[in-house]
C-alpha cells in the first residue's frame, strides 16, 4: 500500500464502541476539513479534491490533491476501517459514519489527524 491508504492502515486510536455498516460508506467522499493535533490543516492551492471512493466489492480508490491515484481494499469491523491485505497493521478509527459525513481519526506515534469527508452525491 502507498501513501494515504498505507498511512490509514498503519495507525489507530482507541475509539468509542460503535459499529458501522459497510454499506453506508459505499460511494465517493471528498475531504472537507482536517485537524492535525487539533490545528486546522490548510489545503494547498489546487483544483483537485482529495477523495476516497469506496466500492461495493471492497475496493477503495484514493485521489490526492496532486491527482495521484492509489488503489487498495477495505473492510469495516466495528468502528475500524481495515486494510485486509495488511491485517498486521492497526487501523483508522471511524468516529462517525452517516449518509452526510465520514469522520476518521488516525494516529501515528504521538500525532493525531482527524479528517471529515462529505459525500459527492446524495447517499439515499
Amino acid at each position: 500500500m502507498l501513501g494515504v491508504i498505507g498511512y490509514l492502515s498503519s495507525v489507530s486510536l482507541n475509539a468509542q464502541d460503535n459499529y458501522f455498516s459497510q454499506d453506508l460508506i459505499i460511494g465517493k467522499w471528498i475531504l472537507k476539513s482536517a485537524l492535525f493535533n487539533g490545528t486546522k490543516i490548510a489545503f494547498g492551492a489546487t483544483d483537485q479534491d482529495i477523495s476516497f471512493e469506496f466500492l461495493i466489492d471492497g475496493k477503495v480508490v484514493f485521489i490526492s490533491s496532486e491527482g495521484e491515484i492509489e488503489r487498495g481494499n477495505f473492510v469495516i469491523k466495528e468502528n475500524k476501517l481495515i486494510d485486509p491485505d495488511v491485517p498486521e497493521y492497526p487501523n483508522a478509527d471511524i468516529l462517525s459514519l452517516t449518509k452526510n459525513a465520514l469522520v476518521l481519526l488516525i494516529k501515528k506515534e504521538e500525532d493525531r489527524v482527524k479528517m471529515t469527508f462529505e459525500p459527492v452525491a446524495d447517499k439515499n
